[in-house]
């Protein structure tokens, strides 16, 4: 146990610091800029929805942070924009101890995911959607492949502060804004909306596509009065795996409106 603590105390100065700039100051422009070689298939055709084209002329504030992107909402609340960050920390020693010693006492924990995996999971991801869920995701712009066309973006952090970010130099993707998956079934009928789950995880399914993020509310979203799903960044193509996790869905949602749903009227 004290070897522990002793490991835990020592973690602290390499921890500290990633887990201040997570929380306390979450945004830096510096963690979205990154070298990574062109990759033809994540091209895209240029954005010419007018509607979206103007949004990005317009500041977008600051709205979460995700795993895998800083998100920020569009003046008229149509839009989110999600920039892709990258962990700097090339030294995970405290991450590493942290993570060990809550294994040891039973919590759960997250695998470390280094840089480059990471990036090439997350695009390999946003591309997946972006060419065969498109419609199912909410996604009208994928920008993977930096580059010149799109004007500069204007940034609000949760400070206020404004940042201009250059788009040739950034990775981004821009989708509309859902309404809340799980808040819907408590306001609204609940056989549309499952009955809508049910055809979102069926047209996801019928592309070989897997979500590998088993959450309800972080994942799914209501547009247009349909069900979307809204965090494609695990998506893998698995076709054999397909089918079962629509069917892991369905269930999972099903025990929670078994749960909440009954227990609120």
């Amino acid at each position: 146990m004290r070897f522990f603590l002793f490991l835990t105390l020592l973690s602290l100065p390499f921890w500290l610091p990633s887990a201040y700039r997570r929380t306390i100051h979450p945004f830096r422009p510096a963690k979205c800029f990154v070298q990574w070689p062109h990759v033809t298939k994540w091209e895209t055709p240029p954005l010419t929805d007018l509607k979206a084209l103007e949004s990005l002329k317009k500041p977008f504030t600051y709205f979460s942070k995700g795993g895998q992107s800083f998100v920020f909402m569009s003046q008229d609340g149509q839009y989110v924009l999600k920039i892709f960050h990258y962990d700097s920390c090339r030294i995970p020693l405290g991450s590493h101890l942290v993570a060990a010693f809550r294994k040891w006492l039973g919590l759960s924990h997250r695998r470390y995911i280094y840089t480059p995996e990471k990036i090439e999971k997350t695009f390999e991801a946003c591309s997946l959607a972006f060419r065969y869920a498109q419609e199912q995701t909410g996604l009208v712009y994928i920008h993977l492949n930096p580059k010149e066309g799109l004007p500069n973006i204007t940034l609000l952090d949760c400070f206020g502060r404004k940042h201009i970010v250059n788009t040739s130099q950034v990775r981004f993707a821009l989708q509309k804004r859902a309404a809340p998956f799980l808040p819907a079934f408590l306001e609204q009928p609940k056989e549309p909306l499952f009955q809508s789950f049910h055809t979102l995880l069926e047209e996801i399914s019928a592309q070989g596509i897997v979500n590998n993020d088993s959450r309800l509310n972080g994942n799914f979203g209501i547009l247009d009065g349909k069900v979307v799903a809204i965090d494609f960044a695990s998506f893998i193509y698995s076709p054999e795996r397909a089918k079962q996790r629509e069917i892991f869905f369905e269930k999972k949602l099903q025990r929670w409106i078994d749960k909440h749903v009954v227990e609120a009227r």
